[in-house]
Order: C-alpha cells, then sequence, then structure tokens
C-alpha cells in the first residue's frame, strides 16, 4: 500500500485577507507568484484560499549555493537514483535533448533536472497529496521539507510542536493522520487508568510538583479536582512541547526517589524559596540553573555534599513552615 502525506495550508490561513473599506479581499497566489484579489461577501473565515493553485517545487539556496533537499546534502548514486526514476527529458536544444535525464547536479544553478518545467507539483487551494513510494514525489517532498514555508507535523505532534510566523504549508504523513485518533483514544486511557490507581500520598506528591496547589493541606476534593482536569487536558503546557496528559502520564511513571524530588521542589516553588529570576532559578542566593532541567539536576546531585547541605537547610526551613 502506497505512503502519503498530505500538503495542506496552515490553520488561519486566513490570514491573507486584506480590507478596503466595506470590501472583504483575499490575497490569492496562483504558479509562478502572481497574485490577484479576490472580492467576497463578508469575512472570510475558511482554512483555504479561495479559488487558488499554488506551484511547490525544489528551490535553490544563495546562500549554500546548491538546490536544497532535505536527505541530500551532496550529489550520490542514491539522488541520481531517484532523478532517473522521474522520467524527465533533456529539453530541445541541449546535447541530450529526448533522452531521459539520469542524473543531477544540487551545486548546478543552470542544472537539467532542477530547472525543468515539469518538476513541480500544483496544489488545489493549498491542498495536495504526495505518494513517498514515486521517485518524483519523494524529490518534490525532500525541497518542501527545506522550504521554511513549510513544516513537517506528524499527526500525533499536532498542536505541540513550535512554528515559526513564516509557517504557511503543513506536511502531514497520512498514515499517522489516520492513526492519530487511535492514539488519543489510546493516551486518554492510560491517563484515566493511572489518575485511577493514584493513593492520596501520590496525588499530592504529583499536585504540588506541577504547582497545582501549593502545599499538603489544601482540601482533597480540590487536590481531586485540579489533577483531573490538568491529567485529560490535551492543551499544551507551559515550556514544554508536551501536553498536560503527557505530563502527568510522565509524572505518574517517575520512579519513587525522582517524584519525591519533584515533589521537594514544588514545594520549594510554593514556600518562595525557589525563585524564578533573570539570571535563572535562585534558591537561598544562589543560582541552580537557567531551566527546570537543571534545578532537577542540582537537586538530583547526591554525591555533591555542598548540594545535600542546600537541600537539608531546605527539608528544615520547608519543616519550620509547616510546625
Amino acid at each position: 500500500m502506497a505512503s502519503f502525506v498530505v500538503v495542506k495550508p496552515r490553520s488561519n490561513s486566513k490570514k491573507f485577507q486584506t480590507t478596503d473599506g466595506m470590501r472583504s479581499m483575499v490575497n490569492v497566489s496562483r504558479d509562478a507568484g502572481n497574485t490577484y484579489n479576490d472580492e467576497s461577501a463578508g469575512t472570510w473565515d475558511k482554512e483555504r484560499f479561495p479559488k487558488s493553485r499554488q506551484m511547490f517545487r525544489p528551490m535553490w539556496s544563495y546562500t549554500k549555493r546548491k538546490w536544497v533537499l532535505s536527505g541530500f546534502d551532496k550529489n550520490s548514486p542514491d539522488l541520481n537514483e531517484l532523478v532517473a526514476g522521474c522520467k524527465l527529458k533533456y529539453k530541445p536544444g541541449h546535447p541530450l535533448q529526448g533522452q531521459f535525464i539520469k542524473e543531477a547536479d544540487i551545486t548546478d544553478f543552470g542544472d537539467a533536472f532542477f530547472n525543468h518545467k515539469q518538476l513541480k507539483v500544483m496544489a488545489q487551494e493549498g491542498d495536495t497529496l504526495l505518494d513517498k513510494e514515486r521517485p518524483f514525489d519523494q524529490l518534490i517532498l525532500a525541497g518542501l521539507l527545506m522550504n521554511p514555508e513549510f513544516q513537517y507535523q506528524s499527526a500525533e505532534d499536532t498542536g505541540n510542536q513550535p512554528m515559526s510566523n513564516k509557517i504557511r504549508y503543513l506536511i502531514v504523513d497520512k498514515g499517522k493522520e489516520l492513526n492519530s485518533k487511535k492514539i488519543s483514544r489510546e493516551r486518554e486511557q492510560q491517563a484515566y487508568d493511572l489518575y485511577k490507581g493514584l493513593n492520596d500520598q501520590k496525588k499530592l506528591a504529583i499536585a504540588v510538583s506541577l504547582n497545582l496547589i501549593r502545599d499538603e493541606n489544601t482540601d482533597r476534593g480540590l487536590i481531586d479536582d485540579v489533577l483531573w482536569d490538568f491529567a485529560k487536558s490535551k492543551d499544551k503546557a507551559k515550556d514544554t512541547y508536551l501536553s498536560k496528559q503527557e505530563i502527568f502520564i510522565e509524572m505518574c511513571n517517575l520512579k519513587t526517589d525522582k517524584l519525591t524530588t519533584q515533589y521537594l521542589i514544588g514545594k520549594a516553588k510554593g514556600a518562595g524559596f525557589l525563585k524564578k529570576t533573570n539570571q535563572g532559578w535562585m534558591l537561598f542566593g544562589q543560582i541552580l540553573g537557567k531551566t527546570e532541567k537543571d534545578v532537577e539536576k542540582y537537586f538530583n546531585d547526591v554525591d555533591n555534599a555542598d548540594t545535600q547541605e542546600v537541600i537539608a537547610n531546605l527539608e528544615e526551613q520547608l519543616k519550620n513552615i509547616k510546625d
């Protein structure tokens, strides 16, 4: 069975809309970049380029001085095998006119293959389909993957990847897209099963570690509510590419010693001892690192006597607050 990828407009492609008085105008790109204005009544609220066609093909990089293709930094037999599989012929006037092109040079701006007028795919309103088992489509895809206006997005990563403002199109693996709902259902079931298996002590530890509550004096009903809301949320968590649900699953699967460390870090934050400053995370006047991973690494350094002394002082300070 063939393996396909879908090229489609990024969400909110209506950003191409312009307004002129009472008229709503949609800027539409045709073929080689020529544009025209399409007058439409009211506000365009769809996620497509109306009545448009787009041309996708590999591009020449003036800075790298070569045709840029993902997976092909230099000329190679593998590249030439794909080139030959495209069955494109030299144009009239070329010394080899009428013969099939069997090799290409990515460093040659005037290369016959990369300049061939048939080396392109046309998209309708931003949509097209590429077959990864077809040499022609493989080379088109390799070119799009190096184009800053395109971003590959597997279905299970949808919504979690950072995205530049330059991105206009998404490249989605069709096989993964078809499987995404199954993955989502399985993850939901996993989060539910893990939540149901937590005792009150572990719920408390995870809730504090995630900064959902400040201390162990929080009402148990409130802990249940905030933790379950977090566990079922597919929203992206702050400062990470993971969803809240994925982070909850990771926390539940932590070994006891790792969760204990996270719990201590969470309590230190809640009590105001561990603070995020412009210089980084600070504890008792000492910078532990720029990121939360740096903080975890510091707390897990069990062989460092100075670190363990600071942690012992922290635990004593937290105990005094509780007492």
